[in-house]
């Protein structure tokens, strides 16, 4: 394929005979490949302020260049790419070149001028982009977000406050990490957004998709107590079940050994067995696997089950796990309170405690599981 059709082919909906002419005057200078940023995604003339293509449309409406009419894609891709680096002038003026303020974002991880303001948090840029009737209910890219998400994501909370008043949608989930506007905000710790979006109507206990979490879950991963007391008071579900490749609340805080939520998490009714996702640990698994003897102790005393089978996709009982992350005295503790030392090793992925030792490359870890009978 030449670079000309294989620079068209990524725009079909623009045509293709217009961006032929354009790359074969600024060969080299448009990049839509599926695996660049955005940000590259742009003519390099349109990345140095100084240079003739820029001086064109900072001074006028650009009719043609060298002799070639710019085409629609350059012209809303340039306008995605100067709301990302909060470029309000090069903005209005390819708006007033036509840019079309609502294009499609490149597939698979472009955005829309208005996603790319909200997730750089640009408010100015968000603002005229509103006057221009940005659609703040646009579909993302395939590994993109809605302006909503990528605005909760990164804290915007002004921005987030434009958006709900533009009549922004919280419901979608998107297709990066299948989670809502709240359960991002949630994860990244982000307080204010929170609060924001759940006084307009955010579900706390909205279902993620396979690959997220619920917004307890994604807090607790993250350790932020402030975000799951937050949330606990709005009613979220502490037992909520993990995604196919997720955690619940109390796993991902077992896991991250955050001892301030888990014990929040266990005050408000966690279950301390509840099963593994299909790749996931239990609790007791996760906090073993994380060296957190604290919390392996206090799920003991509260009933874990030491022995709990391992998920059927690289899966680990509990004892497997802290011989593998070498966490000698979770071990210790673990055999003591009865672990199986040659308990059968996950179907797909799995190890026994003796291959898990010997994978640690630690050799007192293999003695000592061998002293304890594995095999």
């Amino acid at each position: 394929m030449s670079k000309e059709r294989g620079l068209a082919s990524h725009v079909p909906s623009y045509g293709e005979a217009p961006l032929i002419r354009f790359s074969a005057i600024y060969k080299k200078q448009l990049n839509l490949a599926e695996d660049k940023d955005p940000a590259a995604s742009v003519p390099v003339p349109l990345q140095a302020g100084n240079d003739r293509m820029t001086d064109q449309i900072q001074s006028s409406k650009p009719e043609s260049v060298m002799g070639a009419r710019w085409p629609q894609v350059a012209l809303d891709r340039a306008l995605q790419i100067e709301a990302a680096r909060r470029n309000l002038g090069m903005a209005e003026r390819l708006l007033e070149a036509d840019a079309h303020v609502n294009a499609a974002p490149s597939e698979p991880r472009g955005r829309t001028a208005l996603q790319a303001a909200a997730q750089g948090g640009h408010v100015d840029i968000i603002r005229r982009l509103l006057l221009a009737k940005a659609d703040v209910n646009a579909a993302p890219a395939k590994f993109g977000r809605t302006a909503p998400q990528a605005a909760a994501k990164g804290g915007h909370v002004d921005i987030v406050e434009k958006l709900l008043a533009a009549g922004a949608d919280l419901s979608p989930v998107n297709s990066v990490e299948g989670m809502t506007a709240l359960q991002l905000a949630a994860e990244c710790g982000h307080i204010d957004v929170v609060e924001r979006l759940l006084a307009a109507g955010a579900d706390v206990n909205a279902v993620p998709s396979k690959y997220g979490m619920t917004a307890l879950q994604a807090a607790a991963g993250g350790g932020h107590i402030n975000v799951v007391e937050r949330l606990l008071a709005a009613e979220a579900d502490v037992n909520a079940a993990a995604s196919l490749y997720g955690q619940t609340a109390l796993q991902a805080a077992a896991g991250g050994g955050h001892i301030q939520v888990f014990e929040r998490l266990m005050a408000a009714g966690a279950d301390v067995n509840a099963a593994a996702s299909h790749t996931g640990r239990t609790a007791l698994q996760a906090a073993a696997e994380g060296g957190s003897l604290q919390i392996v102790r206090r799920l003991l005393d509260a009933g874990a089950n030491v022995n709990a089978a391992p998920a059927e996709s690289g899966g680990l009982t509990a004892l497997q796990a802290a011989a593998f992350g070498n966490h000698m005295d979770v071990v210790e503790r673990l055999l003591a309170a009865g672990a199986d030392v040659n308990a059968a090793a996950a179907t797909s992925g799995g190890l026994t405690v003796l291959e898990a030792a010997i994978r640690c490359s630690d050799s007192e870890m293999v003695h000592r599981v061998k002293r304890a009978g594995a095999r």
